[in-house]
């Protein structure tokens, strides 16, 4: 009977812990707690999963998506791929355009200009307010003029968007990037991120996300690693790498977008790549549990 007390008691402070929005093990009484769903998503502008040959208006896919973050009732979406006032999507502010439709707050980081008065990069839409953000330029190769063999596309600039938001318990940091294709651009990009990270508030939950095109196990994650936690690992069930895999959406055969969170500030209830195919990447999704500093 002892033992079996032993093995029930942990379980049992956990789960008073849910019901009662108390704090478990690590965390004082009284801790402001906040549930959270996040979502990371490279959208495609809009475009769908398909090849050229398949692309239909970008709000074809752009109302779906849209459609599927309310039904998912998140809080903070992550994206990437995304554009504002460009030909190819109809001179349309997409971040704009999507944040209206679910009356949400959202912040854009261009990276790229697209001529005549466009631009293509990064965005977060917020439930709360974004009081704070910052669109920060990481590493940009030089292919075009060192390496002729390389196309174009491979020298994008690439953005780390920084946001602080506050929630009804407390500051928050959102950050995403779609970081570049090579493992010598993402080293740099990455070691230019933990620089950011290490920068940010100590007592308040960071939560970081996005297409990072690397796979878990190469060596260039390895300094976001030693500051957060990859939510595919820190769930309670963590999935096998089967399910992790985000690309291409139709067949996919790598894992190559996260979500990362603060040790003890922020806990993975769960996690999942959700099998829609609504553009070229599958989303991540996350349930969250962010604790923040106590105000007595």
């Amino acid at each position: 009977m002892r033992t079996i007390m032993r093995l029930l008691i942990p379980s049992l402070v956990l789960v008073l812990a849910a019901c009662t929005g108390r704090s478990p093990v690590g965390h004082p009484e009284g801790t402001p707690i906040q549930d959270l769903t996040v979502i990371s998503y490279n959208i495609r502008v809009g475009f769908g999963p398909g090849d050229r040959s398949e692309r239909g208006g970008p709000t074809n896919y752009l109302d779906q998506i849209v459609e599927w973050f309310q039904d998912q009732d998140a809080d903070i979406i992550l994206l990437q791929e995304v554009d504002r006032d460009t030909r190819r999507a109809d001179n349309m502010d997409q971040l704009e355009y999507m944040a209206e439709k679910m009356g949400f707050h959202g912040v854009f980081a261009p990276a790229i200009p697209l001529p005549p008065d466009g631009q293509y990069g990064v965005a977060i839409l917020s439930r709360w307010p974004i009081k704070d953000f910052n669109v920060i330029p990481l590493y940009q190769p030089d292919y075009e003029r060192t390496n002729p063999d390389y196309p174009a596309w491979y020298s994008e600039q690439r953005v780390l968007l920084v946001t602080e938001m506050e929630t009804p318990h407390g500051s928050l940091h959102a950050l995403t990037t779609h970081l570049g294709l090579t493992e010598a651009q993402r080293k740099i990009q990455i070691e230019e991120i933990a620089t950011v990270l290490d920068g940010l508030p100590g007592r308040e939950p960071v939560i970081f996300g996005g297409d990072i095109n690397a796979l878990p196990e190469a060596p260039e994650v390895r300094p976001l690693r030693a500051r957060l936690n990859d939510a595919y690992l820190a769930s309670p069930e963590p999935i096998p790498m089967e399910e992790r895999l985000t690309f291409h959406a139709r067949n996919p055969n790598r894992c190559i977008d996260y979500i990362f969170v603060t040790p003890n500030l922020v806990e993975v209830q769960s996690v999942e790549v959700p099998r829609i195919q609504l553009s070229d990447h599958r989303p991540v999704m996350a349930k969250l549990r962010a604790f923040f500093p106590a105000t007595r």
